[in-house]
């Protein structure tokens, strides 16, 4: 059943956001939705168009936005022009002929009839008005959430593979209404948490706190019950969703990816850039439980069907090594064409699929080393806290994500294979594969997260934490001392300043030198230089029993000493704290690193941010990783096992985009768009544990060319790569 999903790496996406007869202004526009029905949607030619251009999954709407569908429904409205066609039925008949499996979309609270037709099912904001902005209606309105329901049962009927939630919040992608105090929603608030729900955004008020888990018990209710539906009816049928999940995203938007988890087979999401991709390929490898699905847009803008604005393709480079990453992280990758142009010669614009072979080319050449389900040997996790994001972050949740953020860059720029974890892998028992754990200000941790986290460290496991790991419980409420005090080796003593902030939003402050809190000096600094200044938010701590390993030294006041270097003429006051700490806890060992790093790092990458990271990495694990990657920063590494014989390298070339410069402000992006890869040399790889003598064959894919095994001097293993353009494989099969 699920073959298809594991093998089937090329996929399309697609949908028809258009309106029917009854819900247009200007009815002359109904002569473009006939044309396009009549000619563009012919089942036929899409699918040879799909076939030829070497799709093997194509997803397209069940549903639209307009609130019509592409079926013979008996609850929803069918497409006036598709007569008595069934549009489902005929790609799937079609698609299947040529070996194209057929995915669905359906768009739940985005539904213009279900709004126009069914006033009371509309979302109602805290001012007692329907969104004005969009058509949403409420999925705990129990009416609609039986149509729907009953849509899905009826979509899972047909020869289809899976069904993909799309459109589904609490009008959180729309305008700043508070949604949705329709009754229903009211009713329910007052069952399962009591008393009225709060009209005002206040994060010191307990019922707001209740307000955001009442909105992520009821998205997870209803993912509870399509996917319920779907094993009654159509157990074959996978779940997945256009996920609003994801380190960018607030509470707003925000679909809670550790519930969800629970009940969908895989995630799904549109994403692209250097950072975003790999991101989001770790974040759906943790929590989806089948083979995930990235989506890259195959035009940098998307156009609107009607009007028909012409839109331009992406750059072959760029596409092409956004499809090496998700390759590269075991996903398989979907090509959203978006709303682009539908032509009048022509089911589908030639171009988009010109260029889409081109990734169906590339990624032919791997499919032997990236079909299957593979086990991550990656033996380095970053923790990811949803309720840090949340519950601390509040309205500003990138005072989590910047110190996320920052660490996750060190990490990927460090030639090491790395997985991203959450709540659901500490409490599991599939943290124990992991020699190190990172915890970049991981703020808000529930008592079980605290004491799996302090049980792991006892067996042997290693970790690094940051700035106000575990100063918090779950939902925000602030400790007296860290939960994991005792782990740390020290306890919380003060924060300077007083309240946390974004280093971007105090600019002004930054150049008149007004944010200078100290002076880092680590233990691996030259004794002769008095340190960096730091212009981020610390803790500093009361050690106990542990081993000091930085300290933050105070100038003298009124001195000004700012510097963006080494400082080697300041005159300290004999004010100094500790700031980074280590300690032996059981048979492990934790770090505590009490500044803000990975927010430094995250907004202005200072080197030495870095290489005190990657040093206190060292400090913990210095030559236990079983496979190491030596390699420029650009190489990105990962590493699967697709069988009990075969472990893949994968080393994917980031060179396609600046890192940390956001291209989205430019009115001309394409200007700064990479024509062209510079290939990387010399690449070592280096092996623990595995001898010379049990590996049958080492090789470089797709390149199909052999790698000797070597001893070096030091008597490790050492196979060498020669050369890395976009993405290469170093492939070791065992006897």
């Amino acid at each position: 059943m699920k073959e298809w999903n594991n093998n089937k790496i090329c996929r399309v996406a697609t949908g028809w956001p258009i309106a029917d007869f009854d819900q247009l202004d200007n009815k002359k526009d109904f002569e473009v939705v006939e044309r396009i029905v009549n000619f563009n949607l012919n089942a036929k030619e899409l699918a040879k168009t799909m076939a030829d251009a070497g799709v093997e999954v194509f997803c397209y709407h069940a549903t639209s936005h307009s609130g019509n569908v592409w079926f013979n429904s008996k609850v929803a409205k069918k497409f006036t022009a598709l007569g008595k066609r069934d549009l489902i039925q005929e790609l799937t008949d079609e698609c299947g002929k040529l070996g194209i499996d057929s995915t669905c979309l359906m768009q739940v609270v985005c539904n213009q009839r279900a709004h126009d037709e069914h006033p009371e099912w509309r979302q109602i904001n805290s001012e007692g008005s329907a969104c004005n902005v969009s058509p949403r209606v409420c999925f705990n309105n129990p009416e609609y959430r039986k149509v729907f329901l009953t849509m899905v049962e009826e979509v899972a009927s047909y020869e289809i593979k899976a069904i993909l939630i799309d459109e589904f919040d609490f009008n959180g992608r729309y305008g700043n209404d508070l949604m949705c105090y329709c009754e229903h929603c009211q009713a329910l608030f007052a069952k399962n948490f009591g008393g009225e729900m709060p009209r005002k955004e206040d994060w010191n008020n307990p019922q707001w706190i209740k307000f955001i888990r009442f909105r992520f018990d009821s998205l997870t209710n209803f993912i509870k019950d399509v996917k319920n539906i779907l094993l009654q009816t159509a157990p074959e049928v996978m779940l997945s969703i256009i996920s609003y999940s994801g380190i960018w995203l607030d509470w707003k938007r925000l679909q809670p990816v550790e519930e969800f988890s629970k009940y969908l087979d895989f995630f799904c999401l549109d994403a692209e850039g250097v950072l975003n991709s790999p991101i989001l390929a770790r974040f759906f490898n943790a929590y989806s439980r089948e083979k995930a699905e990235i989506m890259g847009a195959s035009t940098s803008t998307l156009g609107q069907l009607l009007k028909e604005p012409e839109t331009e393709l992406k750059n072959k480079c760029s596409s092409i090594c956004e499809i090496m990453t998700v390759l590269s992280h075991n996903l398989s990758w979907n090509m959203d064409v978006g709303y682009k142009p539908l032509p009048e010669n022509q089911v589908i614009s030639k171009d988009i699929f010109d260029f889409y072979s081109i990734g169906v080319k590339e990624i032919n050449k791997r499919l032997d080393w990236v079909k299957g389900k593979q086990e991550s040997l990656a033996q380095i996790a970053i923790f990811y806290s949803e309720k840090s994001k949340i519950f601390y972050g509040k309205d500003k949740i990138s005072l989590y994500c910047d110190e996320f953020l920052g660490y996750f860059e060190v990490l990927l720029n460090s030639n090491n294979a790395f997985d991203m974890i959450g709540t659901r892998h500490l409490e599991d028992g599939s943290l124990n594969k992991y020699k190190l754990l990172v915890l970049p200000g991981a703020a808000c941790l529930s008592k079980n997260e605290v004491k799996c986290l302090r049980e792991y460290v006892a067996a042997g496991g290693k970790i690094i934490a940051s700035y106000n790991t575990s100063l918090f419980d779950s939902y925000g409420k602030e400790l007296k001392d860290f939960a994991l005090n005792d782990v740390f080796g020290c306890s919380y003593k003060t924060r300077i300043p007083q309240n946390d902030y974004l280093l971007r939003e105090k600019y002004q402050q930054l150049r008149n030198k007004e944010l200078e809190y100290g002076f880092l000096q680590h233990c691996s600094f030259d004794e002769e230089v008095a340190g960096y200044a730091l212009p981020i938010p610390l803790i500093t701590v009361k050690n106990n029993n542990a081993k000091p390993r930085a300290k933050i030294l105070s100038s003298k006041q009124g001195l000004k000493t700012y510097c963006p270097g080494f400082v080697k003429s300041v005159t300290f006051s004999d004010k100094e704290s500790i700031l980074i700490t280590e300690n032996k806890f059981g048979k492990g060992n934790a770090t505590y690193i009490g500044a803000k790093l990975g927010a430094l790092y995250a907004e202005a990458a200072p080197g030495f941010v870095r290489k005190l990271i990657l040093g206190e990495i060292d400090n913990l694990i210095a030559g236990e990783l079983d496979i190491k990657v030596n390699a420029p920063s650009c190489i990105e590494v990962s590493i699967f096992k697709q069988t009990e014989k075969r472990i893949i390298i994968h080393l994917n070339n980031r060179q396609t985009a600046p890192d940390r410069f956001d291209l989205s402000c430019l009115l001309a992006p394409s200007m700064y768009e990479v024509e062209d890869m510079l290939p990387v040399y010399d690449i070592k790889v280096e092996l623990k544990n595995i001898s010379a003598k049990d590996i049958a064959k080492s090789y470089i894919a797709p390149e199909m060319f052999d790698v000797e095994c070597k001893i070096d001097s030091n008597k490790k293993l050492i196979l060498d790569v020669p050369k890395v353009k976009y993405h290469s494989m170093l492939v070791i099969e065992m006897k």
